[in-house]
C-alpha cells in the first residue's frame, strides 16, 4: 500500500525544482502545487545557501514551492537540513501566488544566530 502523499513542504533553496536537493522530492515521487508565497514577511539572506530566519514580520515575502509528500520523504528533508540543530521543520502559512489559496506548510528555518541587513525574497540558482 502506498502512503498518501498528505504532507505539504514550502521550500525555498536548494530543494526548488532545478536545483540540486530537488531530486529528494522527484525520489520521493513528491508532487509539486505550485509557486507560493509566505503569507507574513520572513527575513531570509543567501551566503552560498539561502537561510531563512524565524523572525515573523521582519523581512520580506518569501517565494518558494509547495510540495506535497509522504513522511518518508519528510525523513529525507530532516536529514538533509540537518532538523533540529541546523534548520527546524516548522508549520506556516503560505499561500498560492495565482489564486491566493491559503495553506499551512511545513518549513526549514536556519537555528543559527546571523544578522544581516540585505534581505532577499527569493533564491535563484547561479548561472
Amino acid at each position: 500500500m502506498t502512503e498518501m502523499k498528505s504532507e505539504l513542504v514550502f521550500v525555498y533553496g536548494t530543494l526548488k525544482s532545478g536545483h540540486g536537493n530537488n531530486r529528494i522530492l522527484k525520489w520521493g515521487d513528491a508532487v509539486l502545487l505550485g509557486d507560493y508565497v509566505t503569507e507574513y514577511p520572513y527575513p531570509m539572506f543567501v551566503s552560498g545557501l539561502p537561510y531563512l530566519m524565524e523572525r515573523c514580520g521582519e523581512g520580506k515575502h518569501v517565494i518558494g514551492e509547495v510540495w506535497a509528500c509522504d513522511w518518508h520523504t519528510v525523513a529525507d528533508m530532516d536529514r538533509l537540513e540537518g532538523h533540529p540543530s541546523f534548520y527546524r521543520r516548522k508549520a506556516i502559512v503560505v499561500r498560492n501566488i495565482n489564486n491566493e489559496r491559503r495553506n499551512n506548510a511545513w518549513v526549514y528555518f536556519y537555528q543559527g544566530n546571523i544578522n544581516c541587513e540585505k534581505y532577499v525574497s527569493e533564491y535563484k540558482r547561479l548561472v
